[in-house]
């Protein structure tokens, strides 16, 4: 159903008025399913915090939507609508976000990057962002923590993964049949991500470097701490690796009004 020109409005002022802590769901102040409803029927293309649907004590969490062009560089990802999940904090001391840290399956009170979101709102697409590297993802899950649960390969061009490196990189050409994308991926013999594409373990036309882009990298027998964006060597002399803080959105379903790409998977 549309929404009146005037209602739209007032909802877009309520909202602006009460940024910040809204407290509870009452009159004035809806219970949106995801965030997608909510920026249709506030209209607010600048983004906001509204109360959505989420699956902890209180059945909804105050939680940020976001549209590209704002919060989010339209050169990472497009479309309104997203779901803010949290940060990844790239610091090459601390392994608090890298690949092994419990982060990635934990919620409730055991989680302490991600919001409820995070085990709560249903997944389309994924969007990770940051002043270094940022990408959109098709892909469909439950929710974003029930994908890192398994090991899921995603059919991305690598070149799409190269292009979401801001910053001028070297020694990160994929050779076809020696990579993998997706959630989980890689050998824990040789390089892996909790989501990104991973040069695979050498084999007969594959090179000897390691190559990863994405989030949660590690490297066999290496202790870079927490790496967020990329990591490419040549002959085990490191010549880029990142550690950038990456914020992670979700879009819970296609926006009406714009065309999603299908999920691709095997």
């Amino acid at each position: 159903m549309e929404i009146p020109v005037k209602t739209c409005f007032l909802l877009l002022i309520l909202v602006s008025v009460v940024y910040g802590t809204l407290g509870e769901p009452g009159p004035g102040l809806p219970l949106y399913d995801d965030c997608v409803e909510a920026h249709q029927k506030t209209c607010n293309g600048s983004g906001g915090i509204y109360f959505i649907k989420s699956r902890n004590s209180v059945g909804y969490e105050e939680t940020e939507c976001h549209s590209a062009g704002e919060a989010i560089p339209e050169t990472d990802c497009t479309g309104s609508g997203w779901t803010f999940i949290g940060q990844l904090s790239g610091n090459p001391n601390t392994n608090e976000t890298s690949y092994d840290s419990a982060i990635w399956t934990a919620k409730g009170e055991n989680q302490i990057q991600f919001n409820s979101q995070f085990w709560s709102a249903n997944v389309t697409e994924v969007c990770l962002t940051s002043t270094g590297f940022g990408i959109q993802l098709p892909v469909k899950g439950p929710s974003l923590r029930s994908l890192f649960f398994e090991n899921i390969t995603l059919e991305i061009p690598t070149q799409q993964w190269i292009d979401g490196i801001k910053i001028d990189v070297s020694n990160l050409n994929f050779t076809n049949a020696c990579f993998k994308s997706g959630f989980n991926v890689g050998d824990p013999n040789f390089v892996r991500a909790r989501l990104g594409v991973v040069s695979v373990f050498p084999h007969t036309g594959c090179s000897l470097s390691v190559k990863a882009i994405g989030v949660g990298i590690k490297v066999a027998g290496k202790d870079y701490g927490s790496v967020h964006g990329l990591y490419a060597n040549t002959n085990n002399a490191i010549s880029d690796v990142s550690y950038h803080d990456v914020t992670v959105y979700v879009r819970s379903r296609p926006d009406p009004s714009e065309t999603v790409p299908t999920m691709m998977m095997p």
